[in-house]
């Protein structure tokens, strides 16, 4: 069998696989000590009152592009939150890329 080794495909890991809560955990644990006070609160408030609710349990990897642009038009079309506050949560994803 040892000599068949070299002839098997490698078998890769699987993945790893995160929820957005435990991605942002791992933020505010080792991310985000950088960021102004005024900042990390304004990102817990975000993930509190609203990513966590929506998001939190979602594994990251199978939240498809269409789920987030059409939770970020409801916030802005629908329940008329203005676009500085939009604003904020892509500037809280531009922290995981």
């Amino acid at each position: 069998m040892a000599q068949l080794a070299p002839l098997l495909p490698e078998k890769k890991p699987e993945p790893i696989k995160r929820t957005v809560r435990d991605v942002f955990k791992e933020y505010r644990e080792k991310g985000c000590s950088d960021r102004a006070y005024a900042t990390i609160r304004k990102q817990d408030s975000l993930w509190k009152n609203h990513l966590d609710a929506a998001f939190g349990d979602r594994i990251i990897d199978e939240i498809p592009t269409a789920d987030v642009v059409d939770y970020l038009a409801k916030l802005y079309y629908d329940d008329g939150f203005a676009f500085r506050y939009f604003e904020s949560f892509i500037k809280v994803s531009k922290r995981y890329e």
